[in-house]
């Protein structure tokens, strides 16, 4: 992985923060991955800006076992004072997150 990549993985139904709004780079991509070995999960992506206030990036995006979803587009707004939220929803959901910072 290049210096400004970074991996992390993740389970459980509650929101949680998967970038800090205090990062110094602006997110490039983000690909997560189920890992569950037989169950889809469903995942929705925030974005939160100053004073808490929360916008849906992904909302109940529903991704098979074994399969891995690359989002760009719709990442690249996350950058210094905006911080990324995933909430993961199915049969006990766990993923892989890998994020590349330009």
């Amino acid at each position: 992985m290049a210096s400004g990549d970074s991996k992390q993985s993740i389970s459980g139904t509650i929101i949680q923060e998967i970038i800090p709004s205090t990062q110094q780079s602006a997110l490039e991509s983000l690909l997560i991955s189920n890992t569950h070995a037989s169950a889809s999960i469903t995942v929705s992506l925030f974005a939160v800006v100053s004073g808490g206030v929360r916008f849906t990036i992904v909302k109940a995006l529903v991704i098979p076992f074994g399969v891995s979803v690359v989002l760009k587009e719709e990442v690249q707004m996350i950058k210094s004072g905006v911080s990324l939220q995933i909430q993961l929803a199915g049969s006990t959901p766990i993923a892989d997150i890998f994020f590349t910072n330009s």
